[in-house]
């Protein structure tokens, strides 16, 4: 039972995210693999080891499938799943106020218009940019701020992912 309309707000972000889910291809979702580096002290002071930590990863990358202008990405480790969505446009490498979905030992949601929000920029991508027709691996780097919720939290990601055949 949840406490509030924001946990099962946040728990339907985490699992439209990137809970697990079927292992079919799914048009405009990638799935893949990664890493989260680089925490910072105020990542570590929060509970975070400092080492890199690997994750699986759901991307959903705007105007393909069904995602409409909608860009999200999710990382999931040991039963954890943090997930970050920009709903009107696209991630670029300027940081951007994102809504920030977590599932730890509750579900947690951060809007992208709270002053605690999360922020998110892609240092490179490549391909640059994805279409239904893409079928190569994509490699994403960036970097998040006030990750999981922590505030002042900067870790950098680098993962790669792609279509299921």
């Amino acid at each position: 039972i949840f406490n509030s309309v924001r946990d099962s707000l946040a728990l339907s972000v985490v699992v439209a995210l990137g809970a697990a889910g079927s292992v079919t291809a799914q048009p405009g979702r990638l799935d893949g693999g990664g890493t989260v580096f680089n925490f910072s002290q105020p990542c570590i002071d929060g509970g975070w080891s400092g080492s890199p930590e690997a994750f699986s990863v759901r991307y959903h990358p705007p105007g393909v499938g069904n995602n409409g202008p909608h860009e999200s990405i999710s990382f999931i480790h040991n039963g954890h799943a943090v997930g970050f969505a920009l709903y009107d446009g696209s991630f670029s490498s300027a940081y951007q106020n994102v809504d920030h979905g977590m599932m730890f030992s509750r579900p947690w949601f951060v809007a992208a218009d709270s002053p605690d929000a999360a922020e998110l920029r892609v240092i490179a991508m490549y391909p640059a940019v994805v279409t239904e027709a893409t079928t190569s691996p994509v490699r994403i780097r960036g970097q998040i701020r006030h990750f999981a919720g922590i505030r002042w939290c900067r870790v950098n990601f680098d993962v790669i992912v792609q279509t299921r055949p």
